[in-house]
């Protein structure tokens, strides 16, 4: 196969992805995997892995990353091989491994021929100090990330960010630093056309609703974000969403329909192994049978919850579902 074949298919696979097409990204992808260049073959191996990672596949994911990476590493693809490493660190991190996500971060960050990918592991790592407390370091790394994506013209690296920083206000409860955090990120990833960080950002969006207490809304914006998921086959994203719509439900006293979304977002987290999402969907659960008047179902799930989360090292979640329980034991 021609090498301006192979690369106009990467071409083609990417654009595709990023407009949501998984179907017709993977087809592309899969074409260049017979090319005679092993290093288009790498580049094709390291694409379909963070297609499955995006669809929740996670097996599946970290199989191409191994790949890739072991291609890349006997041609000395530095780039290719950051690539997949940093892939392999998200299904690490996706499956609440840390200390090995953390590793492979690492192991880029501090790889002098890789400058260019310094934005996506400032972001990752401070996804990671985010779930493990260190809110204060979290916040450097996203900062120092925006900056990063700007430096190397990443449109959509910058999208991630201050997508992020949006999250971060919204557990700091700064609901109009939040607000703005993700109008910039919106703005940015409707520049670029990409459907899951639109999806993604709005599905945030639903979180910042629920906790202004605006149940209505959050309700709306799931529903936006549902129907971008479903359409392009993102599952995991799908399972947070219902979480969300799962919270916006118990507010409203729905009870029923909240357990239907909560007990469908745990299956999809089970299902892909997002240990995380499992958890948190726990705690949801636990919360809905404790407004609902069923004490001991909550405690259950709270304590399911709760062990996952110390398995994780999830500590601010940990404390929070403490108090969970205790203000359970004395109603």
């Amino acid at each position: 196969m021609p090498v301006a074949l192979s690369n106009a298919l990467i071409t083609a696979g990417e654009l595709a992805e990023r407009e949501g097409n998984y179907l017709e990204a993977r087809g592309a992808f899969e074409a260049a995997l017979e090319d005679v260049d092993p290093l288009i073959v790498a580049t094709a191996h390291a694409s379909l892995g963070r297609l499955a990672w995006q669809q929740g596949a996670y097996e599946a994911s970290f199989t191409a990353f191994e790949k890739a990476r072991a291609i890349a590493a006997r041609l000395d693809a530095a780039e290719v091989k950051a690539r997949a490493e940093i892939g392999l660190g998200n299904v690490y991190y996706a499956r609440g491994d840390y200390a090995r996500a953390r590793d492979m971060y690492n192991a880029v960050r501090t790889n002098p021929a890789v400058t260019a990918l310094r934005g996506k592991v400032l972001l990752n790592l401070g996804a990671i100090a985010n779930i493990e407390g260190d809110i204060a370091e979290a916040g450097r790394n996203y900062l120092q990330a925006v900056r990063a994506f700007k430096e190397s013209g990443d449109t959509h690296g910058q999208s991630q960010a201050y997508n992020n920083i949006g999250m971060l206000h919204v557990d700091q409860m700064e609901w109009e630093k939040a607000d703005a955090a993700y109008s910039e990120a919106l703005a940015l990833c409707t520049e670029t056309g990409n459907r899951e960080m639109i999806g993604l950002v709005t599905m945030n969006r639903s979180e910042l609703s629920c906790a202004m207490g605006q149940y209505s809304r959050a309700l709306e914006l799931c529903e936006e974000a549902l129907t971008i998921f479903a359409e392009i086959g993102a599952e995991v994203y799908r399972g947070t969403t219902l979480r969300w719509k799962g919270r916006a439900l118990r507010e409203l006293a729905q009870y029923p329909l909240a357990e239907r979304a909560l007990t469908e977002a745990m299956r999809i987290a089970h299902r892909a192994q997002a240990k995380l999402l499992e958890a948190e969907t726990m705690q949801e659960l636990g919360g809905m049978l404790a407004l609902a008047g069923d004490s001991g179902a909550a405690r259950k799930w709270f304590q399911r919850a709760l062990d996952l989360f110390e398995s994780l090292g999830a500590a601010r979640e940990a404390e929070e579902l403490n108090a969970d329980i205790r203000a359970l034991d004395h109603q």
